[in-house]
């Protein structure tokens, strides 16, 4: 009578190992196609139709820097994490669309620093809406892929320290 007892606890475990085996790699088989249908959807995502910029009207700075941008393309490809951060910069916040840092440069330094670096990347400088004070200077450069603008902001925080702010903006935010 043990004997049977014990042959059907071992067919019972060799069951239920098989049901296990069979839920692990139907499960698996679900998480592969999950991930495949994940994968379309992003696909699609990246496929989204780019819109044409809108047309501002000439007298915002959004509709001057496009009448500054008609006609000119660049070969520049998208970054942020490239941007160039003099050697003593201390980066102080970062994201998908702008930094910010602290350097000891001067004002003219950095925009000068600027106005080289990124005409090397093939932007180019919209001085009509770049402004100069005795503490701050901004820098717009344009070129930059679909249509859109970086504004440079470079700002005395003290006799030592200048805070630089990186924005990549829509022509109508300029």
């Amino acid at each position: 009578m043990k004997k049977y007892i014990w042959i059907a606890l071992i067919i019972l475990s060799v069951a239920l190992a098989q049901i296990a085996c069979k839920t692990a790699a139907e499960r698996e088989a679900e998480r592969s196609q999950e991930a495949a249908e994940s994968a379309e959807v992003a696909e699609q995502a990246e496929e989204v139709v780019e819109e044409e910029p809108v047309e501002l009207p000439a007298d915002t700075r959004g509709g001057i820097f496009q009448a500054a941008m008609a006609g000119i393309e660049t070969d520049v490809k998208l970054f942020l994490e490239g941007i160039p951060v003099p050697e003593d910069g201390s980066i102080s916040m970062e994201d998908i669309s702008r930094m910010d840092f602290i350097t000891s440069m001067t004002i003219d330094e950095c925009a000068q620093f600027y106005r080289d670096t990124f005409s090397g990347l093939g932007l180019i400088e919209v001085e009509e809406l770049g402004a100069k004070t005795d503490f701050s200077e901004t820098l717009i450069f344009g070129g930059y892929p679909k249509g859109k603008a970086i504004r440079v902001k470079i700002s005395n925080l003290s006799q030592f320290s200048r805070n630089i702010k990186i924005h990549i903006l829509e022509p109508n935010d300029l």
